[in-house]
């Protein structure tokens, strides 16, 4: 595929940033797949591959939890760096790149 292609139709108060890392796409948006409710404030980080940019093709990566939200992310060469709120505290967080579905903010601090 090349050039510009769009996302997503857009819809009010729904936000996209989008990142690229080898072939996939990675999206923090503040509405989450289909199946979960929209909260319009904390945002999930989903991913697609680049040639399967359609929504319905997403796949969640790090859903927030109970007393975390996640607030930003950046990737840099392996790296997906991600600006997390705990109760009210900044955190960063840098997961290594590939990662796996599904997981779930407080998880990530666990580890």
């Amino acid at each position: 595929m090349e050039g510009i292609q769009r996302i997503c139709k857009r819809t009010s108060g729904v936000q996209y940033f989008v990142e690229h890392h080898t072939g996939l796409f990675y999206i923090l948006t503040n509405t989450p797949l289909s199946d979960g409710k929209w909260s319009g404030d904390d945002y999930y980080l989903v991913r697609c591959k680049v040639e399967d940019i359609e929504s319905t093709k997403w796949k969640n990566v790090i859903l927030p939890g109970d007393d975390m939200t996640i607030r930003d992310m950046d990737i840099f060469n392996g790296h997906l760096v991600l600006s997390l709120n705990k109760r009210g505290l900044p955190l960063l967080c840098s997961l290594n790149l590939p990662m796996q579905n599904d997981l779930k903010v407080y998880e990530l601090l666990l580890d």
